[in-house]
């Protein structure tokens, strides 16, 4: 019977053990600010973003794409002070 090591030998194989998970450094984390604010930014990107991708969806049709309701896509982005152009 051939163990695994056996193997990783044989084949020149480095032992790999999962290590930490990274974490993408593109724009850091404000720890200060806190989850809430983290939640709140990220949010607003989402439909900032949901908006430059869909102009020409109906407010119906875009939160039907974001699998939102409606009342609630015309909440936040009134929440956030976003006022599409139409």
């Amino acid at each position: 019977m051939i163990a695994v090591e056996d193997l990783r030998r044989l084949l020149g194989a480095r032992e790999t053990r999962p290590g930490p998970a990274r974490i993408e450094e593109s724009a850091p984390a404000d720890f200060e600010a806190g989850l809430p604010r983290l939640l709140e930014e990220s949010e607003r990107k989402w439909l900032e973003e949901a908006l430059r991708r869909y102009p020409k969806l109906t407010r119906a049709q875009l939160a039907a794409k974001l699998k939102i309701s409606e009342s609630l896509l015309y909440k936040k982005l009134r929440q956030h002070g976003i006022y599409p152009e139409r």
